[in-house]
C-alpha cells in the first residue's frame, strides 16, 4: 500500500502530462456544431504520442519487473542455501573441519542475503511504481481515446443534423420558386382566356356582319327571275313610282302629299 501511494505521485511522465494537457485544452473549446476536421485531427495527433507513452511506460515496467524477478531467485536460492548449510552443520557425522566450512560459508550467504534484502524490497517498490505508472497511463489514455471517439460521434451527428436541415431548407426555396411559378403560369393562362375570349367575340361579331352584308348583297343582285320584264317593271313600281312616267299634275299632288 505504501509503495502505492508513493508511486501516485509518479503516475505520468512529464511528457504525458503535457500532450494530456493539451489534448484536454482542445478538446474543451471543442463545439459539436462547429468542429473542423483539423481540431478532430489535432486531437487524434495527442493521442498517438499519448500512445508512446503507455508504451514507453509498459516497457519500463517490464524491465523493471523482470529485474525485481531475477533478483527475489537469487535472493531464494541463497536463503535454500543458508538453510541447507544450517542443516549441515548440525550434522554429528561431519569432521570439525567440515563443519567449520560449513559455518564459514552459511556466515558469508548470510552477508550476501541481508545486503540483497533491503535491494529487493527497493526493487519491488520499483516495479509497483512501474506497474502503477503504466496502468494509470494506460487508464487516462483509453479515457482520453473513448472521449475523442465520443466526440466525434457528436460532430458527425451534429454535421448530419446541419446537412439535414440544409436539405429542408433547399426543398422549402425549390418548393417556393415551383410555387411561384405554377402562380405565374395561373395568371398568364387567365390573360390568355381574356384575350382569346375577346379575339373570339371580335371574330364572331365580324363573322355575323359579313353574312349581313353579303344577304344583303345577294338580296340586291338576285331576284331569281332575272331577265323577266314583266318583274323588273313590278320591282321598279314597288320601289315607287317613276317621276318621268308621271304626269305634272301626279308629281304635284305627291309633292303636296
Amino acid at each position: 500500500m505504501q509503495a502505492e501511494e508513493k508511486a501516485i505521485g509518479k503516475i505520468f511522465s512529464e511528457e504525458f502530462h503535457n500532450v494530456s494537457k493539451g489534448f484536454l485544452s482542445v478538446l474543451a473549446g471543442i463545439r459539436p456544431d462547429t468542429a473542423t476536421d483539423a481540431q478532430l485531427e489535432l486531437l487524434a495527433d495527442h493521442l498517438k504520442k499519448m500512445s508512446l507513452e503507455v508504451s514507453e511506460a509498459k516497457h519500463r515496467w517490464d524491465n523493471e519487473h523482470a529485474k525485481e524477478v531475477d533478483l527475489e531467485k537469487t535472493f531464494n536460492l541463497k536463503l535454500k542455501t543458508a538453510e541447507i548449510l544450517q542443516a549441515g552443520m548440525a550434522d554429528p557425522g561431519i569432521t570439525p573441519e567440515v563443519r567449520q566450512k560449513k559455518e564459514q560459508g552459511l556466515a558469508q550467504t548470510l552477508k550476501e542475503l541481508e545486503a540483497i534484502k533491503p535491494i529487493l524490497a527497493r526493487e519491488k517498490e520499483l516495479d509497483e511504481e512501474d506497474r502503477v505508472d503504466f496502468e494509470g497511463t494506460k487508464q487516462a489514455f483509453e479515457q482520453y481515446t473513448s472521449q475523442l471517439d465520443e466526440m466525434k460521434q457528436e460532430v458527425e451527428r451534429a454535421r448530419d443534423e446541419l446537412a439535414r436541415t440544409k436539405r429542408e431548407e433547399e426543398r422549402e426555396e425549390e418548393r417556393a420558386a415551383r410555387q411561384e411559378r405554377l402562380s405565374g403560369l395561373t395568371k398568364r393562362g387567365n390573360s390568355v382566356d381574356v384575350i382569346t375570349n375577346t379575339l373570339k367575340q371580335k371574330t364572331e361579331k365580324l363573322k355575323i356582319q359579313a353574312d349581313a352584308a353579303k344577304l344583303r348583297a345577294d338580296a340586291l343582285s338576285k331576284t331569281g327571275s332575272a331577265g323577266n320584264e314583266e318583274v323588273q317593271k313590278a320591282m321598279e313600281q314597288a320601289k315607287g313610282s317613276s317621276t318621268s312616267t308621271m304626269s305634272l299634275a301626279d308629281r304635284l299632288a305627291a309633292l303636296k302629299s
